[in-house]
């Protein structure tokens, strides 16, 4: 009898084996959390999915999709069990899919090229500008002819303000000129001939003018330096076109700051439009991003601003799904027993 139970024992645990759950899980290139290289999948997801495929004792056979949508739309319509992503846990994902519980936690971050660290002098070299340049130019140009003219009418008469030779009376002309221009008369000096107050007249009210042009233009080049400089956070994303990865959360989060996202099916290509002048930043997932310009081609690559837009990342899973119970269950033991925080610290280097 004992022998007979034993044999039960040993053919229901090799029906067991023979009849394992299978489920197939998609993949996809989303960034360094996974990668697909020559149809082999790796990376920190597929790390937490052999871990959580162990603890389920379930198997699994992965499939390999072009974009991040075409595995959503997949795992949405059934022909997946679950796409690893991990994928944003957003409102609008939810509508499509359902997800398990969050199994990390980030959130967006800005790249840019060619940016270097803003310093102290980020204000002289905008006033210091070709156009600031050019209109301290003519406002010097204009200065130093009337300072002559001046000079030329009164050398004759008036020689204790303006001496006869050249050119000691001529920089006493310039300088009555540029005092004038700025504060609307020069104490030191008078002028006496018809001649000389006609032009100095001429220069007191042309001077308003030309000192209310200059500050109006100055303030005009400071604004559009300003408007047309770098992106430098995530204020900055108003009106600019940036590159984003299709399927992800990072073209909600550029248009709910009036952003343009110009989406592209992988991170490389964003890169690449980049590169090209097409786009003037990548938005991605802030551990993405981070390992994403590590790479050496990328070294003119820099993060500007804080990481923004905070959210949960999960797996996601068809709609209804069975597993989503125990893969939640075996998602909080790992991360009561330490296991995500091991997988986080190894492949993306730890929290920032």
């Amino acid at each position: 009898m004992a022998a007979v139970g034993l044999a039960v024992a040993i053919l229901a645990a090799g029906s067991g084996a023979a009849g394992a759950e299978r489920v197939r899980v998609g993949v996809t290139n989303v960034g360094v959390t996974l990668q697909v290289i020559d149809g082999t999948p790796s990376g920190a997801s597929i790390a937490l999915w052999e871990d959580l495929r162990g603890r389920l004792g379930i198997e699994d056979e992965y499939v390999v999709f072009p974009s991040i949508n075409a595995a959503m739309d997949a795992a949405a319509a059934g022909a997946v069990d679950l796409f690893l992503g991990p994928i944003a846990i957003t409102r609008e994902s939810e509508a499509r899919l359902d997800f398990s519980h969050a199994v990390l936690h980030s959130g967006m971050r800005i790249a840019v090229r060619g940016v270097e660290p803003e310093s102290w002098l980020g204000p002289l070299d905008i006033l210091l500008s070709a156009e600031v340049l050019r209109l301290l130019a003519i406002l010097t140009a204009l200065t130093v002819i009337v300072g002559h003219l001046l000079w030329l009418f009164e050398r004759r008469g008036n020689e204790r303000s303006f001496p006869r030779h050249w050119p000691r009376g001529a920089w006493e002309g310039t300088w009555w000129g540029i005092s004038t221009l700025l504060t609307g008369g020069c104490d030191d000096k008078h002028v006496d001939g018809l001649p000389g107050r006609v032009l100095a007249l001429v220069w007191m009210i042309v001077g308003i003018g030309l000192v209310a042009l200059f500050t109006g233009s100055l303030a005009a080049t400071l604004t559009a330096e300003r408007i047309s400089g770098t992106i430098h956070g995530p204020r900055d994303l108003a009106g600019r076109v940036v590159a984003t990865q299709a399927g992800g959360a990072a073209s909600a989060a550029v248009r709910a700051r009036a952003g343009v996202p110009k989406e592209f099916n992988t991170l490389d290509e964003a890169f690449a439009a980049a590169d090209d002048g097409e786009v003037e930043a990548v938005v991605a997932e802030n551990f993405t991003l981070r390992h994403a310009i590590a790479r050496p081609s990328r070294a003119d690559y820099r993060l500007v601003g804080p990481v923004f837009e905070s959210l949960d990342v999960g797996i996601a899973l068809a709609p209804g799904s069975p597993l989503r119970e125990r893969l939640n269950a075996a998602i909080l033991t790992m991360r009561e027993d330490g296991a995500i925080e091991s997988l986080v610290d190894r492949w993306l280097g730890g929290r920032e």
